[in-house]
């Protein structure tokens, strides 16, 4: 189901999700996602995870986790417990409207922020090693609309990372298949979320969706070898150019017999690969579908048939 683009929210901070609104203060992605299970567990996972981790701990919800907690929980389970927690911490006023989570050996993480001051809000976007961005739309006297929010992330320029003009995300979707990263694979890398904005998310899946969709058919394309019919129809755009440069036909006539030769022994040399891997009634089937009739014809009338690439008759 596509998203909603005219969605625009009432207000950044009001956050009717109780949940959301425990999470949207906590920079640090790994203790977010843990403080998530957390709370909206229920059942028989309540139960592991209060016997597990016990009561969420007051300083588990703040802003920055102290560095012995993200020292502990590096060295424990790894570097990715960093992610998010060297963020710049907020302006008075400012909240988050929408990140992107990289899942990279550190989870780096951007920040994507509006904060309402002098009838307006002001946004910026940040990362945990102090880049600039440029924002197409740097204010608003209302909150954006999802549409113009996407609008926002997809237009993000920078003069410290290459980002190619492909806004934010996708940049590092790219990334990863140039790295030779399967499509699902490269899409899962980098991922935008957003408390505010629900179908963020999903319009960026659906984009993820096409955007693999795409990936795949290329390399398909690359992997599959050029068809026997495709190469004779490159050849013959070749001998067609030159037939018509020099005004002459595959007719009658020593020229015409010295065309239909050149054509045939080109076409012999250079389907040789591609034929070996046809029968003979393949090969003349799909020479008549490409109109070589008349150059058959000229080969029957005045050659043996043994050239390579078309079928002897």
């Amino acid at each position: 189901m596509s998203s909603d683009l005219s969605f625009r929210p009432m207000s950044y901070s009001d956050l009717g999700d109780p949940v959301a609104l425990a999470l949207n203060g906590i920079m640090g992605q790994m203790r977010r996602e843990m403080v998530r299970d957390m709370l909206t567990a229920e059942g028989e996972q309540r139960e592991h995870y209060d016997a597990v981790l016990g009561p969420i701990q007051e300083d588990i919800l703040e802003e920055r986790a102290d560095e012995s907690f993200i020292l502990n929980l590096s060295s424990a389970w790894g570097p990715s417990w960093m992610g998010g927690e060297y963020l710049p911490r907020p302006k008075s006023g400012e909240v988050e409207i929408a990140r992107l989570v990289l899942r990279s050996t550190t989870m780096d993480v951007f920040s994507l922020r509006a904060r309402w001051s002098g009838g307006r809000y002001h946004y910026r976007l940040l990362d945990e090693y102090q880049s600039t961005f440029r924002l197409c739309r740097k204010t608003s006297r209302r909150t954006l609309t999802l549409g113009q929010l996407i609008e926002l992330l997809e237009t993000v320029g920078s003069d410290d990372l290459d980002l190619g003009g492909n806004g934010i995300v996708r940049p590092w979707w790219n990334q990863q298949w140039e790295y030779d990263d399967d499509p699902e694979e490269c899409v899962a890398f980098a991922t935008v979320e957003s408390d505010q904005y629900p179908g963020l998310a999903d319009w960026y899946g659906e984009r993820a969706e096409e955007w693999c969709a795409e990936r795949w058919a290329e390399r398909r394309a690359k992997e599959e070898p050029e068809s026997f019919e495709g190469a004779i129809q490159g050849i013959l755009e070749e001998m067609s150019a030159f037939a018509d440069g020099l005004r002459i036909s595959t007719g009658g006539g020593a020229m015409g017999y010295g065309l239909r030769k050149a054509t045939i022994d080109s076409l012999s040399r250079e389907m040789e690969p591609l034929a070996a891997a046809c029968t003979a009634d393949e090969a003349l089937a799909t020479l008549e579908r490409l109109g070589l009739e008349q150059v058959l014809g000229g080969r029957r009338e005045h050659e043996p048939a043994e050239g390579r690439g078309v079928a002897p008759q």
